[in-house]
């Protein structure tokens, strides 16, 4: 630890003002805790500058420091902390690689003393950034949770749909057996009912001949009349003339 004043070139960020740490250097905090003590700085606020030789070096200032503006004098102690090396968060983006690059940038365009107030400004300029992006991911979000909805409702649908087909295709099959089951008993039936019909007609023509021989042979009907109905009986039906 040294009492030289002289600071490294480039921008100096405030780490803590007394009882309010901040978040983004916790490495400083947690090797030099005696810098943010309020007996040993109670009007000052504790800063550090990362040096590419040195490291991070931290200075306490007198002075006067509230949450939007620093009113700096002199260094009243400047010391350099070899071996802590400098936090390097995940790419933010935006051609920065680490977010010692990232602050530096909002540095050079906030200028103001107040790292708080930078670092709202900058939080803020991100937030507007990123809130249309954020609707737009719930937005295609709900919208692919939609598109899910509807292909399910589509593929249940879909399966009412064919299982109405087979079963229509089932039916329609069944009936058609059915049909061509009634038309055969129906063509079987009227044949049968032809030739028992014919049989009993030829059964018929033979007991009238027999009556006929009887009768012809009594002598009870001529022997014309006998030839008349003898032709009679053994023409077709439907033969006789009008």
């Amino acid at each position: 630890m040294s009492n030289e004043c002289k600071l490294a070139p480039g921008i100096w960020h405030p780490i803590s003002a007394i009882n309010d740490t901040n978040r983004y250097e916790p490495s400083f905090l947690l090797h030099c805790p005696d810098l943010i003590c309020s007996d040993f700085n109670p009007s000052g606020v504790v800063e550090g500058h990362w040096c590419d030789d040195e490291g991070w070096q931290a200075a306490v200032w007198c002075g006067y420091h509230d949450e939007f503006h620093t009113k700096f004098v002199t260094p009243t102690l400047i010391m350099t902390i070899p071996s802590i090396a400098a936090p390097q968060p995940p790419a933010l983006g935006s051609g920065h690689e680490t977010f010692q690059e990232w602050w530096d940038s909002l540095a050079s365009k906030w200028p103001e003393p107040s790292a708080k107030t930078a670092a709202w400004q900058g939080f803020n300029f991100g937030e507007a950034k990123l809130a249309p992006l954020k609707a737009e991911i719930e937005h295609l979000r709900a919208g692919g949770a939609l598109i899910v909805q509807h292909m399910n409702d589509y593929k249940k649908e879909r399966d009412q749909l064919k299982a109405e087909a087979e079963t229509l295709s089932e039916t329609t099959m069944a009936q058609e057996s059915m049909i061509e089951q009634l038309k055969e008993e129906s063509f079987e039936g009227l044949y049968n009912a032809a030739i028992d019909e014919r049989d009993q007609l030829k059964a018929r023509g033979d007991a009238l001949h027999r009556m006929l021989g009887l009768a012809w042979g009594s002598g009870d009907v001529s022997a014309e009349d006998c030839r008349k109905i003898d032709a009679a009986l053994s023409n077709p039906a439907g033969s006789e003339p009008a």
